[in-house]
């Protein structure tokens, strides 16, 4: 079954809401109606005491706490703050702020490189993401693409019949020459 989606949002800011009399402040509200895709419908609202321009902006504002709740839970959770080996506070301070600094720079370094799609990922599938994970081969056939090992590569090729076994010797040995060969270099007249 496709997964439940929020099709459509309906908002409606209600604003200087004076609830309580021993309130001074005013409480803006914007009011949501959120439609998902399976038909269900959920109304819920938005308080705030900041001044409300337009309902989307708080929304929005909404939306950014979860993703910034997302990526506390990834560090508590992922990022070894709680794998201290020293009882000295002095040491667990400092490796808490070292931890929460490399955080901060990967996060930053998502964003430069334009991998934003890695920022809620965790310690683990961040390095297999980024990092080179062994020595891969790319075998191109076909108007297709496949990545093996050079022991899987070894593998496949020795189960290849003679023929084309042969031809591949042959291209082989011309890439190989080709490779030890110096370059040529143009002369300057």
């Amino acid at each position: 079954p496709p997964p439940i989606r929020v099709d459509r949002v309906e908002l409606k800011a209600i604003r200087s809401l004076k609830l309580w009399d021993t309130c001074t402040v005013p409480v803006h509200v914007v009011l949501l109606r959120e439609f998902r895709t399976d038909g269900s419908c959920s109304e819920w609202a938005l308080a705030t005491t900041r001044d409300v321009n337009d309902p989307i902006e708080i929304w929005d504002y909404y939306k950014m706490r979860t993703a910034i709740e997302e990526r506390h839970r990834q560090m508590k959770c992922f990022w070894d703050l709680t794998n201290f080996r020293s009882r000295a506070y002095s040491l667990v301070v400092n490796q808490a702020v070292f931890m929460v600094l490399a955080y901060s720079l990967m996060q930053c370094f998502l964003l430069k490189v334009e991998r934003e799609e890695l920022t809620g990922a965790t310690r683990r599938r961040l390095l297999e993401q980024l990092l080179p994970d062994g020595h891969k081969v790319s075998v191109y056939r076909d108007n297709c693409v496949g990545y093996f090992t050079p022991l899987q590569l070894l593998s496949e090729v020795l189960m290849l019949s003679e023929g084309p076994k042969r031809r591949l010797q042959g291209t082989v040995r011309r890439l190989c020459s080709s490779a030890l060969a110096a370059p040529e270099l143009r002369s300057r007249s």
